[in-house]
This record gives C-alpha cells, sequence and structure tokens, in this order.
C-alpha cells in the first residue's frame, strides 16, 4: 500500500522533498511567510501520515544522506535521540554498533536501486539484539533531477517477519518430517497437505483437496479415520489408524497418526510401516523355525535373561518337569528345584559366569509337579535371544545313567570283594599246601642223608627235588594272590650293593645248572661306594626269578648278572642271557600271569609262568620298571632302575 501511495501521488513527493529542502538546505529564511508557514504544516502533516503506519519509511538525498525517517524506522535501529538527518548509514552505524552490517547492507542495496534507475524489491533480514530477527518487504523508489543527477531515494519497508518466520518454520518441517500428512476440518474434508514423498499415496495430493474422506479413501479406511477422529475430540491425545492399501511406492502397510490442530481442525500423517511389518514377519517365520528346531530337541532347554528370569522353555522342559510353558515365564532358578537340595546361590553365581561368557558344566537336582525329584546334567553359556543377550541352559535327565552308575559301583564292590575272597582263598590253600609239603622235603631230604643204598637214596633224591619244585610254584601262587589282594608290604631298609651281590652268589650256588653254561658276575668299579634304599627280600626275590628263568633258557653259553652304569652314570640291574631269545610280538605276554612267550615251554621246562609277572610287580612295588630287550637266537638282556641308590 505504501508503494502505491508514492507512485500514484507524485505532487505528494515533491511538496514533502520541497519542505524538506526548504527547512534543511539554503531555503530556511525564506521571506514569504505564508510560504513558510504552509510548507511547515504540509511537513508535520506528512510526518504525522509517516507515523501512522507501522512499515518503515525513510527519504535520502542522492548522496545517501538521510533527510527524513519515521519513528518506526528510528526505533528499529535503536537511534532514538540521534540527529540523523544529513548522515549516511555508514555514518550512523558508529550511534548504533550492533547494526553495523545492516546499515552497510542497505547502502550497498541503495546502489543497486541506483543503477537499475527503477523501482527496485527485496527482502531484508535485520537481526535483533535479542537473537530474533525482522523481516521486511523493501520497496526502494530513486528520483532524478532533470539532468539526470540523483535527487532523492524513498524507502518503504512492509514487516513481513511472521510471514518469514511461518515459511521458515514449513521449509524445516518439510526436511525434518519426510511423512506426509494432511490437514482436515471435523467432518473428514481436506484442507491442506504436505507431501515431501506422495509415492507413499495412491493419488496426487491435490487431490485430496476440498474431498472427504468418504469419497478419496476405502469406505474401510474411511470409518476408522472417522472413528478415530471422535476418539480424539473426545479424549485427546493422539489416535491411530494402521490400515493396508497398495501405493505407487509399493507401500501396503501404514500408520495414520491423527493430533488436533484447534476447534476446527485436525493433521493426520502417514507413516509406511511395510517394511517393518515384512521384517517382523520374516522375524517371526525365523522364530518359529527356531521354536520347531528346540522343541524337536529331547533335552530340556531354558533361555534365562539377564535378570535370571526364564524367558523360552522347550517342549522337553515341559515334559520333563510336567509344567505348562507359561508356568516357566519369568521364573527363576529355584523353580526348578525342589527345596534345600540344590545351592540355589551357587546355581546362580554360575549362571552369571555363563552370562559373562564362561560356560558353565554340572550337576542340578530337579522337582517335576508331581514332586519328583531326579538328576540333571546342565551345561550353560551366553547366547542373542533375539537381540538380547541371554543365557541358554541345556539339562539332560541323568537318572539312568545314575543307576547305570550305581550298578555298576555296586558289581565293581562285588567283584573286588570277590576277588579278595579269591586271593585269600588262595592264600589259605597255598599256606595250607605248604605245611605237608615241607613235611614231604624235610623227610625225603633226612632219608637221603641217612640211607646207605643207592636205590633209596635215588628215590629219596627225586622226591626231594620234585618237592622242592612243588613248593617253588606253591610260594609263587600264594605270592601272586598277595599281589592282586594289595596285601604286599614294602620295607624301606639300607642295602649296600657290594654285599647284596655277594649274598646273591651265595644262593646261586645251590641252583642246578648245565655244565656248558657259565655264570658271570658284573660290576662297576665304585662298587663299594653304592648304597641303596629298598625291600632287600624282594630285590632278591626278583634277582633269583631272572636268574632262575635266564638259567632254564640258556643251553650253552653263560648268564651274566649283577650291576652297570649307563651313560648318564646311573646304575641298574640286570639279568643278561646267551639262550634263545623272545619273538618281539611275545614280550608284552611274558609278563602276564600265567603266560610264557610259547605255551608248549611249560611242558618241557615247567612252571606256571609266573616267575616275570611277580617280578614286574614287585619292581614296580620298589619304584621302578622292568625292562626287556631280546634278538631271537642271541639272547635277552632284563634290566630295572631302582630310585634311591647312591654314592657314598
Amino acid at each position: 500500500m505504501g508503494v502505491k501511495v508514492f507512485l500514484f501521488i507524485p505532487n505528494l513527493i515533491d511538496t514533502l522533498i520541497m519542505a524538506i529542502e526548504f527547512f534543511y538546505n539554503d531555503y530556511i529564511d525564506i521571506d514569504d511567510a505564508v510560504l513558510k508557514e504552509g510548507l511547515y504544516n504540509e511537513l508535520a502533516l506528512l510526518q504525522a501520515l509517516m507515523n501512522s503506519t507501522s512499515d518503515i519509511f525513510c527519504i535520502k538525498d542522492g548522496e545517501g544522506k538521510w533527510l527524513i525517517a519515521n519513528d518506526e524506522d528510528i526505533a528499529l535501529f535503536k537511534l532514538q535521540g540521534v540527529d540523523y538527518r544529513g548522515k549516511k548509514d555508514s555514518e550512523l552505524a558508529e550511534y548504533s554498533p550492533f547494526f553495523y552490517d545492516a546499515f552497510l547492507a542497505c547502502e550497498a542495496t541503495d546502489e543497486q536501486a541506483w543503477q537499475k534507475a527503477d523501482i527496485a524489491r527485496g527482502i531484508e533480514e535485520i537481526g535483533l539484539p535479542s537473537g530474533d530477527f525482522r523481516s521486511f518487504d523493501v520497496v526502494k523508489v530513486p528520483f532524478f533531477n532533470e539532468d539526470g543527477s540523483r535527487k532523492n531515494l524513498v524507502i518503504i519497508g512492509r514487516d513481513n517477519t511472521e510471514l518469514v518466520r511461518q515459511q521458515k518454520i514449513d521449509q524445516q518441517l518439510s526436511v525434518s518430517y519426510p511423512d506426509p500428512f494432511f490437514i482436515l476440518d471435523i467432518e473428514g474434508n481436506f484442507i491442506d497437505f504436505h507431501a515431501p514423498n506422495s509415492s507413499f499415496l495412491y493419488l496426487k495430493p491435490e487431490q485430496f483437496i476440498g474431498k472427504n474422506v468418504i469419497d478419496v479413501l476405502p469406505k474401510e479406511i474411511a470409518v476408522s479415520h472417522l472413528k478415530a477422529v471422535e476418539r480424539l475430540l473426545h479424549y485427546g491425545g493422539i489416535q491411530t489408524v494402521e490400515y493396508q492399501m497398495k501405493t505407487i511406492s509399493g507401500g501396503e502397510f501404514f500408520i495414520s497418526r491423527i493430533v488436533k490442530i484447534d476447534e476446527h481442525r485436525i493433521l493426520s500423517s502417514i507413516h509406511d510401516v511395510t517394511n517393518y511389518k515384512r521384517s517382523n514377519n520374516e522375524l517371526e517365520q525365523v522364530k518359529q523355525t527356531h521354536v520347531s528346531i528346540l522343541n524337536s530337541v529331547k533335552e530340556a532347554i531354558y533361555i534365562f535373561n539377564k535378570n535370571l528370569k526364564i524367558i523360552y522353555i522347550n517342549y522337553a522342559a515341559s515334559e520333563m518337569y510336567g509344567y505348562n510353558y507359561k508356568d516357566f515365564l519369568g521364573q527363576s532358578i529355584s523353580f526348578l528345584s525342589p527345596e534345600k537340595v540344590n545351592n540355589i546361590a551357587e546355581v546362580e553365581a554360575k549362571l552369571i559366569l555363563a552370562y559373562e561368557g564362561q560356560s558353565q558344566f554340572f550337576e542340578f537336582y530337579g522337582q517335576d509337579k508331581k514332586a519328583r525329584i531326579f538328576p540333571i546334567e546342565i551345561s550353560a553359556s551366553a547366547v542373542d535371544y533375539y537381540g538380547e543377550k541371554s543365557i541358554i541352559v541345556v539339562g539332560r535327565d541323568i537318572t539312568e545313567r545314575k543307576q547305570v552308575e550305581l550298578d555298576l559301583k555296586v558289581a565293581r564292590d562285588k567283584a573286588l570283594e570277590s576277588d579278595r575272597l579269591k586271593s585269600s582263598f588262595l592264600a589259605t590253600l597255598t599256606h595250607e599246601l605248604k605245611t605237608p609239603l615241607n613235611a614231604v622235603i624235610g623227610f625225603s631230604e633226612l632219608l637221603y642223608s641217612e640211607s646207605k643204598e643207592e636205590f633209596t637214596r635215588k628215590y629219596a633224591k627225586i622226591i626231594y627235588d620234585k618237592g622242592f619244585d612243588l613248593l617253588n610254584i606253591i610260594n609263587d601262587t600264594l605270592q601272586m594272590a598277595l599281589i592282586d589282594a594289595g596285601e604286599v608290604e614294602f620295607r624301606r631298609e639300607e642295602i649296600y650293593v657290594k654285599q647284596f651281590l655277594d649274598k646273591l652268589d651265595i644262593t646261586l650256588s645251590t641252583l642246578n645248572r648245565d655244565e656248558e653254561v657259565s655264570l658271570e658276575r658284573e660290576f662297576p668299579a665304585n662298587i663299594n661306594d653304592l648304597l641303596l634304599v629298598t625291600d632287600n627280600t624282594k630285590l632278591m626275590q626278583v634277582m633269583l626269578n631272572l636268574l632262575r628263568n635266564a638259567l632254564k633258557f640258556t643251553v650253552k653259553g653263560k648268564v651274566s648278572y649283577g650291576v652297570r652304569v649307563d651313560e648318564s652314570k646311573d646304575a641298574y640291574f640286570f639279568v643278561e642271557d646267551t639262550g634263545k631269545g623272545i619273538e618281539e610280538e611275545a614280550i608284552d605276554i611274558i609278563f602276564q600271569s600265567f603266560r610264557q612267550a610259547d605255551e608248549t615251554i611249560a611242558r618241557t621246562h615247567g612252571g606256571l609262568g609266573l616267575g616275570l609277572a611277580i617280578s614286574k610287580e614287585l619292581v614296580k612295588l620298589m619304584g621302578g620298571e622292568l625292562h626287556v630287550k631280546s634278538t631271537v637266537g642271541k639272547g635277552s638282556l632284563f634290566y630295572f632302575y631302582l630310585p634311591g641308590i647312591m654314592n657314598l
């Protein structure tokens, strides 16, 4: 409106300019009192007219100096009390420093209007000290003298701050709110729309305007919308409508949120939830597949959350305890346990360790709905259960296994007891056999020594020899029985190795051997310095058993025995022969009770095959291990190290 006033009343402008020039230039001393008073009154009238509008109004001369401005313009730039007349914008900036940039911008746009030599129009924003702004639709009208020089510049600014602010809000809303929305009246008529992504819709947005929801939406969706509006008007808040519809974008599932703007208008936004719905459907299908898999597992499966509450169980768990699915949900581990049977605090601590990534394995006692208590083998570990870190517990009922273990223990105890009774029986039997046999040997020896007749002495000697062989068999049987029964004791005593070998020599002198087999003793140079702490009787028995075996199976050659020192300066006992040797596959057999390398040997040489088995067990009892090296046709070497051999 301000622009039109100055465009269509040029005489008013001319009069205003004349008055300004009269008072502020060379006409201040005009003599014509009537003219002077008339110009003064005209100026006062125009000043009042300028101040009556909310627009900013300013006139500058051809050099950009301010001639006159209304109160709105003065207030905008905080120039109250400042004599602005005859000053340029850049000079006025010194009186109002905050608007320094605004003043310079005004000078720049003034120059653009002069250069255009025609009416110029533009939007200018002025920042305020409060942090807000004011926006003006500014019109600048340049006036020129007859010679073309610059005369005056009239500036009028219409305040459009609220319009610009609303435009900015709309722009921000368009950017920050990508979903389309409509403004409707409470009767369901479309008034306006915001549709940055109109592919959400099945019609163009403008096709909705002026129509009612009943006219443009499918009946079912329209009815749902109107009912939501009724709820909104009655209860307030936010009302939602979910619906399914094919759109340009390929969307299928949508949610419309409806809110109240004022007493007459509502806003209805449209949000595409197709991907969410499809993802949920796929997730539900995956979940159902997982549930089917878990329900097919025979072991009970429980899922605990971080608070150690059950959030899932499979079919096997329900069968194991006799409760239905819902009975388990939200329960703690104590729900699965009989009272005062399991240490619940300890079990919960293990579940926490499993949640932290340390898998746990332990036994647990459960109690079903019928109060049956049964053992369970538990494994627990961390698992991601549909986006939530949880604990998966797998439980296996081990009642049958526990019963089998118990039965095996009972069977083992019975077997051990039977074996003990057998060994005890053999020990008793052999002891009872030795008593009469010793008498037979003793009397045969007496008969041999007292008889003068060669015939009698010959048979007495046979009785003595065979009786002595039988006594050795009984002794071996007795000792093997004692070993099996674990009744052989180990006695520690100091033994000088040289003295031990001397006693062994004396005993060997009583053994029968072929004249073509020689006995050779070996020992290291420091034999007198060797001391051994072990069981003297058992060591003697082992060496005699090995020597008897060597002499038995060596027809011609020699048998060496004694103590040797290896490359590490460690001493070991040995018996070596030049007999027939042992096949490699028979090495393990010779140390088994009642077994010999050749099962026919027993018929040739006699014996039960217990000597090496007894020797092996006695060496083990003394802390060593009996070894053998043998070559068929060249002989065998039996040797063993014993702990506790020392140099004096």
